[in-house]
């Protein structure tokens, strides 16, 4: 007769309430709660995974009507893996007269740090070319089917999803999550789950509440999921808004939706750690769109500038796999970028970790024939070819000026023009849907500035 587990009665403990293996536990003050509910009469202990040491030693469980228990186990130390045992206990309690039935186990289980993967494909990962970047235990994945695994690309389910609306058609592959996942870990001592929420070609309409939000409202349900507390969100989306119109809403579209994430998570300072769009090749483009990019962009600057707890940095300098999409190298390097900003602005390491971004742009005297432009988080900068290609002066009625870079000393560029304009005077830093090589890379840090566009020459402040 073909074995068929439905019609087996099992022996020993079952779980029927708990969380799944490979499932990471959001911790709270150093530690996680673990709750099982299952049916028999349970003692059930933690070890741990790697060496079977007992982390919490075998407890009774609850006896519930109908041969079902359940029990609270308490807190668990941050860390792991650990696994969960179960086990039955019958006799008449007489000495001598107890027997022990084993019953089901949870395997690699983690106390830990959740972060959600938001945003569009570069967020999804599209890198196509071969990488060393395996699998980790610790390192786990809740998937889109919202069952939880060890973290593996590709990171977007094909098939077998809770909300069809995250269905990606693409040729998923490569994503920048396992590095930053991997670099937490390594960091910080203890398990990171990752949470999967990213759909190719999303529109931030479909992440904010008063629009189309149903993206949002799926990201919520993986979180309740997962246990309703994360640690924080990474995002990378924009490409699909970089259209005048749409890119013109961007950063109040995106506020209201970090509000609403705050909001219905019961945390208003949740970490939010962004991405300034890499670039899109397509030769094909008109002026409007390429200042659409621009204009995104200085919105994802501005975002992290205004909004309380969102961190920003590049991905400029990455490689592609085709006209827009970050190459697997690039998306390893990206992965680390966004952890060491995490380390940095959450954990409350110290590491140099944030891109020059541009701190002021002044007139120098008042001739208002030369520019001074001091950036933060900036050293000093590496040389370049043409340091002239990689700013671009305007003015507010949009005719562009042309200019000379003095000097480049420091965290600071002098800019000259020959005619000083009759009215107000905008800057712009690797302009363009496509900038780079025209950026400048910090020297120690090898970190590209952030772009930014028409930004106010002001007088100088003696």
């Amino acid at each position: 007769m073909p074995y068929n587990n439905e019609s087996v009665t099992p022996i020993g403990a079952t779980i029927a309430e708990g969380p799944a293996p490979f499932s990471i536990i959001q911790k709270d003050d150093g530690a996680g709660q673990l709750k099982l509910r299952g049916r028999w009469h349970l003692p059930g202990d933690v070890s741990s995974e790697r060496d079977g040491s007992e982390v919490l030693p075998w407890q009774p469980g609850r006896i519930r009507a109908d041969n079902h228990w359940e029990i609270d186990l308490g807190q668990i130390n941050s860390g792991g893996l650990y696994r969960v045992e179960t086990c039955l206990q019958y006799g008449n309690g007489e000495p001598g007269m107890v027997g022990t039935l084993r019953g089901d186990n949870i395997h690699h289980l983690g106390v830990g740090d959740l972060w959600v993967i938001a945003g569009q494909s570069n967020a999804a990962g599209y890198g196509r070319e071969p990488v060393d970047d395996p699998p980790e235990l610790g390192v786990h994945l809740l998937r889109l089917s919202g069952r939880w695994d060890i973290a593996s690309h590709p990171f977007q389910d094909a098939k077998d999803i809770l909300h069809l609306e995250n269905k990606d058609n693409g040729m998923v592959g490569h994503s920048p999550a396992l590095a930053f996942g991997r670099l937490l870990k390594q960091e910080l001592g203890f398990p990171i789950g990752l949470i999967q929420a990213a759909r190719g070609g999303s529109g931030l309409s479909e992440w904010h509440p008063e629009q189309d939000g149903v993206l949002s409202r799926n990201m919520l349900d993986l979180i309740e999921r997962a246990g309703g507390t994360v640690r924080g969100i990474v995002w990378y989306q924009g490409e699909s808004d970089a259209k005048p119109i749409k890119a013109s809403t961007i950063f109040k579209r995106f506020r209201d939706t970090v509000a609403h994430w705050r909001s219905k998570l019961g945390e208003p300072s949740l970490p939010i750690l962004t991405v300034q769009l890499n670039r899109w090749v397509d030769p094909a483009s008109k002026e409007a769109h390429e200042a659409a990019w621009s204009s995104l962009r200085e919105s994802q600057r501005r975002a992290a500038l205004e909004i309380p707890n969102v961190f920003v940095t590049s991905s400029l300098d990455g490689d592609l796999s085709d006209q827009i999409h970050n190459s697997s190298k690039a998306n390893i390097r990206l992965g680390e970028r966004l952890a060491r900003q995490a380390l940095d602005h959450v954990y409350g390491h110290t590491n140099a970790c944030d891109c020059p971004d541009l701190d002021s742009a002044a007139f120098i005297g008042n001739s208002r024939n030369e520019i001074k432009l001091v950036f933060a988080h900036a050293t000093e900068f590496h040389p370049h070819r043409d340091p002239g290609g990689i700013f671009r002066l305007e003015t507010t009625s949009g005719d562009i000026l042309p200019h000379r870079v003095r000097s480049i000393e420091g965290n600071k560029v002098l800019l000259s023009i020959e005619d000083a304009p009759p009215g107000e005077l905008l800057v712009s830093g690797a302009w363009g849907k496509n900038p780079f090589p025209e950026v400048l890379v910090e020297s120690t840090t090898g970190l590209p500035m952030l772009v930014f566009h028409k930004v106010p020459v002001s007088p100088e402040i003696l």
